[in-house]
Formats: C-alpha cells, sequence, structure tokens
C-alpha cells in the first residue's frame, strides 16, 4: 500500500486491492451501462468466437448467446419461435434498456453489419444495460487483460537469497544493520562507534532543530 506518511495511506491506495477493484468495476458498469466503444468491442468479440465455431450459424454457441441476450431485453430474432407470453421476462428480469431506433425482429448474429451505424445504435440502445452481455464483456475482455496472474509463482525471503541454497559464498553491506542475517552468514559485524554517531547527530542543535505543530496538522499540510 503506497504512503504518503507515517500511518496515512495515500488516497488511491483503496483501489488497489484486486477484490475492490473488481467489485467497483462492476458495480459502475450497472450503474452506467456500456460505452459504445464497449459494447462494440463485446459485439465484435462474440462475431470473432462465432466464425471460429463449427456448425449451423443459427445454432453456434455465440448465436445462441446472442439470442438469450436479445429475447432478455424483450424482442425476437429473426428464424426463431416467437415466445408465449408466460416466456417473456418479468420487469425484474429484463435489462434496463433504453429508448432506440425501433427494432422488431432482431437480425441473426451472423447478419448484422458491424458497419451499419443506424442498427448499431438501436442494438447499443435495447442492448448497453443487459446484464447478460456485461457479464460476457468482463469475463472475456476486461478482466483476463487486467487481472492476468501466474498460476505458479517463486517466492524467496532474505534467508533462501543470502543462505547456501543459492551461492556458495556470500558477501553484504547493510546501512542498518541487523543480526536477522541467514545461518550462513554468521554474525553481524558492527562499525565500532557508529551509533554513537548517530545519536550524536540527531541531537545536535547545530544540525536538528524542533518546531511545535498544531493540532490540526496533517501529513498532506
Amino acid at each position: 500500500v503506497p504512503f504518503v506518511g507515517k500511518d496515512t495511506p495515500s488516497s488511491s491506495s483503496e483501489y488497489a486491492h484486486p477484490d475492490v477493484a473488481i467489485g467497483l468495476t462492476m458495480l459502475a458498469y450497472r450503474y452506467e451501462g456500456m460505452r459504445r466503444r464497449d459494447f462494440g468491442a463485446a459485439f465484435v468479440h462474440l462475431r470473432s468466437k462465432m466464425d471460429a465455431e463449427f456448425g449451423h450459424e443459427m445454432r453456434r454457441p455465440s448465436s445462441a448467446l446472442w439470442i438469450e441476450w436479445v429475447q432478455a431485453a424483450g424482442r425476437r430474432v429473426r428464424g426463431t419461435k416467437r415466445r408465449t407470453q408466460a416466456e417473456i421476462p418479468s420487469l425484474e428480469t429484463i435489462a434496463d434498456s433504453e429508448p432506440a431506433a425501433p427494432l422488431e425482429d432482431m437480425l441473426p448474429l451472423h447478419l448484422i453489419a458491424t458497419d451499419d451505424v443506424e442498427y448499431m445504435e438501436g442494438l447499443f440502445g435495447l442492448l448497453r444495460r443487459s446484464v447478460a452481455m456485461l457479464q460476457f464483456y468482463l469475463d472475456e475482455i476486461v478482466f483476463p487483460e487486467q487481472l492476468s496472474h501466474q498460476s505458479m509463482k517463486l517466492s524467496a525471503n532474505g534467508q533462501d537469497v543470502g543462505g547456501a541454497m543459492l551461492f556458495a559464498r556470500c558477501i553484504g553491506f547493510s546501512g542498518t544493520p541487523s543480526t536477522l542475517l541467514p545461518l550462513e552468514m554468521g554474525d553481524c559485524i558492527y562499525q565500532m562507534g557508529d551509533d554513537g554517531k548517530m545519536l550524536r547527530t540527531v541531537t545536535n542543535p547545530a544540525v536538528v532543530s524542533r518546531h511545535m505543530l498544531p493540532a490540526d496538522w496533517t501529513v498532506e499540510a
């Protein structure tokens, strides 16, 4: 955690934890919906997945996912059966869609031209708050890119680095002497008189001075 002073973390450190960043990202998209570039990236990614799949276009997994998104928004994809009133999602399950260009029966995924600006704008207004499409965008694009990590990691501490496991001989120097050395290095050799010199310096009025700070003083002041 980055600090700006003693016991004072920086104002941005609260967003450094991965779980916090993930939670705030999901909340931001749920409240604001996807931006146009987010929607475009998710749509293009879904199309590319469909192109890599086999079988009839309407029966491919990506096409089935597209049909689910459209049906959850209260519309129908051409070539699929029209659902009964009981099958239409309730207001609690339908994503919050915004007014868009009139779109009745939607085109199947493989027939949509991404360069049709007017049609894509209508899709954006219909699906920009779709929970399912938002989850797809985060899981397939955002999180894999921003939260990449290795499944296996190498770790070591001072005992490993300075011990005989890595090197047969070790020579070290530290400006802050400590007895916490690897056993193979033996005892720390202190320079005679160093502690006394440091104390004399920090208590010398010619070197340091003191000032009374107000009670409301902070590290940012």
